[in-house]
C-alpha cells in the first residue's frame, strides 16, 4: 500500500467567498511567489480566491532563527479589516500545530499592505523539506487556526525546506543582526 508523503496530509484550510482579501505576494528566504485574483494556483485542490495550493513549485530554503519575510494582502472586492498568520510545520508531522504558529499579525489593517516580519523557526527543527501555510483571514480576531473554513481571505500553502543558519565568517553587522547565513543570501535578525 502506498502512503502519502507526510506533506500532503495536512488539515484543510479555505475561505468560503471569492470576494475581497487575497494574498499576492509571499516571500521568505528563497520562496517569492507573486499571484492575483485572476490566479489559479497549480497544485491539487486549489480554488481560485480561496485555497491555493504552490506545493508544486520548488521549496524555497529557510533557515532556522527568526527569518525575515513578507506578505503582500491585496483585495478581489472591499477593504475590510484583516490579519495574516503563518505556520511551518518544523516537526515534519503532517500537523500544522499550535506551537508551530510562527508569526500572527499583532492588530487587524484595513485594506491592501504589506505586512512584514520575523517567522521565529525554532533551532530544535527538523532540516529537510516540510509545509508551511499562510492565511489572510478577513474580520478576524488574530487568533486565527490553521484549519477550518473562514468567510472572507485565502489560504495559500507552500513547501520550505529548513537548513541550519551556518553564519559566514567576517560579516560586520549591526546590533539586530546575528548572522549571514550561507546558501541562502539573506540576513537573519533577532
Amino acid at each position: 500500500v502506498d502512503q502519502n508523503p507526510f506533506t500532503n496530509c495536512y488539515c484543510t484550510s479555505t475561505a468560503t467567498t471569492v470576494d475581497d482579501e487575497d494574498i499576492f505576494n509571499v516571500t521568505m528566504g528563497t520562496l517569492n511567489n507573486s499571484s492575483t485574483c485572476a490566479t489559479l494556483a497549480p497544485g491539487p485542490g486549489s480554488a481560485k480566491n480561496r485555497y491555493s495550493n504552490y506545493k508544486t513549485l520548488t521549496p524555497g530554503n529557510i533557515v532556522t532563527g527568526n527569518m525575515p519575510f513578507s506578505v503582500q494582502v491585496g483585495t478581489c472586492g472591499g477593504n475590510f479589516s484583516n490579519a495574516i498568520a503563518m505556520w511551518i510545520d518544523y516537526n515534519q508531522n503532517g500537523a500544522f500545530e499550535t506551537t508551530e504558529k510562527v508569526y500572527g499579525s499583532p492588530s487587524t489593517t484595513v485594506g491592501p499592505h504589506v505586512e512584514t516580519g520575523f517567522a521565529a523557526i525554532p533551532s530544535t527543527a527538523l532540516t529537510g523539506v516540510t509545509g508551511m501555510r499562510v492565511i489572510v483571514d478577513e474580520n478576524t480576531s488574530t487568533a486565527m487556526l490553521p484549519c477550518g473554513t473562514y468567510a472572507w481571505g485565502e489560504t495559500e500553502d507552500y513547501l520550505v525546506n529548513i537548513q541550519p543558519c551556518v553564519p559566514l565568517s567576517g560579516i560586520t553587522t549591526p546590533a539586530t543582526v546575528t548572522a549571514e547565513c550561507s546558501g541562502i543570501g539573506i540576513i537573519t535578525a533577532n
